[in-house]
């Protein structure tokens, strides 16, 4: 337990884009395996993961069951994108690209940690508070901060396409505080001002820090890189 105020600290990260990156997204992993099957593709061909129902966290609103339809998370994935691709190519191809996009999409060489995670988890940890991962993300999440090397200073991860609600649903929100007692303080930190920030607030948590993101909405709590969230977090605990 924290000694500050005699109160329990918890502190929930979203993942990526906040501690982690990929280096090549969704359209360009598509046109990345595209090239492999000898076809050049302008990024503007591919089908965009969000049109229709390429990411389950478009529709928050809906739970994995409804948006899924009887699929599993990456049965919907590849069926999305071989849809997207029949306007390039044949069935063949498509299928075969959608076939190796999981496995393309989780390996680990196009994944990073940002400047400043592990030093602000050290830093955290010693000082005692309960660091959380609350992420909407691939089913591979937890595989992915593991081989990062930053699972140890998680007391446990909270990953949407496990729980089945993606945030801002209240309902990611009150399983993830389900952790906590009323006397505690629960903050947010991530880079999405709905879903990590807005979404928060408005489901039980007591402050949010927003990173990364422009700020645009002039959101009193923010640090551009992650080498700033220790000082906001002493003037708000």
């Amino acid at each position: 337990m924290n000694a500050k105020n005699n109160r329990k600290i918890n502190i929930f990260f979203d993942f990526d884009m906040t501690l982690g990156y990929r280096i090549m997204m969704w359209r360009d992993t598509v046109r990345e395996l595209l090239l492999a099957e000898g076809i050049i593709s302008d990024y503007e061909e591919i089908r965009c993961f969000t049109d229709g129902r390429g990411y389950p966290w478009n529709f928050p609103q809906l739970t994995h069951e409804e948006f899924l339809q009887g699929k599993d998370w990456w049965e919907n994935t590849e069926d999305f994108i071989i849809e997207g691709l029949l306007s390039i190519t044949n069935l063949e191809v498509a299928q075969r690209v959608s076939s190796k996009f999981r496995t393309k999409y989780i390996d680990l060489r196009y994944w990073g940690l940002f400047p400043h995670t592990i030093s602000l988890l050290k830093s955290l940890e010693a000082k005692g508070y309960n660091l959380y991962i609350l992420s909407n993300h691939v089913p591979e999440a937890r595989q992915i901060i593991t081989q990062l090397g930053i699972a140890q200073y998680f007391t446990k991860m909270f990953i949407s396409s496990e729980i089945g609600y993606e945030k801002p649903n209240p309902e990611i929100y009150r399983i993830a505080l389900n952790i906590a007692s009323a006397e505690d303080m629960n903050i947010m930190i991530g880079d999405n001002i709905e879903a990590d920030i807005k979404g928060s607030l408005d489901n039980g948590f007591t402050n949010a820090i927003l990173v990364r993101k422009p700020n645009s909405t002039n959101y009193p709590n923010y640090s551009k890189l992650l080498d700033g969230v220790e000082e906001i977090l002493e003037k708000i605990i």
